[in-house]
C-alpha cells in the first residue's frame, strides 16, 4: 500500500468587505480584507481519488466568506474563527496558515498591515 500523500492547498488574493477593527472609522465603514489561506492535509488510499478524500476549495472559500461576512474587532479574533471552522469541517487537516491584510488608515503613507496565523495540531491550542 502507498503512503498518505501530503498535500496542499492554497486559496489566494480572496477579497471581502466588512466592518473589521477596534476603531470607530473601522466600525463605520467598509473595509477590505485580502486572504490568502494554505491548508496542509494527507490523503490517504491510493490515486485516482475522489472529491470525497481530498479537502474541497469550493467549501473552503464558502466557510471563509461565512466567517468574514460577519463583524470582528480584531484579524486575530477572525483568523482563529476562520481555522476553527475548517478543523471542524475537514479533520484531515494537518496545519492551516491564513493571511489577512487591509489598508488602515495610520495617519502617513504606507502599505497594508499584514497579520499571518498559523496552527498546527500540538501547537498550544485547544483546537
Amino acid at each position: 500500500m502507498k503512503q498518505a500523500q501530503r498535500m496542499q492547498l492554497q486559496l489566494e488574493d480572496l477579497r471581502f468587505f466588512g466592518h473589521f477593527g477596534v476603531y470607530s472609522t473601522e466600525q463605520k465603514w467598509l473595509t477590505e480584507l485580502r486572504v490568502c489561506i494554505t491548508v496542509s492535509f494527507r490523503m490517504n488510499g491510493q490515486a485516482p481519488y475522489s472529491l470525497q478524500d481530498t479537502i474541497d476549495y469550493q467549501a473552503v472559500y464558502g466557510m471563509v466568506a461565512n466567517e468574514f461576512s460577519a463583524p470582528a474587532d480584531l484579524l486575530e479574533n477572525l483568523a482563529i474563527r476562520v481555522a476553527d471552522r475548517l478543523i471542524l469541517a475537514f479533520p484531515q487537516i494537518e496545519g492551516i496558515r491564513l493571511q489577512i491584510s487591509k489598508n488602515p488608515q495610520l495617519g502617513g503613507p504606507a502599505g497594508p498591515v499584514v497579520l499571518e496565523y498559523t496552527w498546527e495540531p500540538g501547537s498550544g491550542d485547544s483546537r
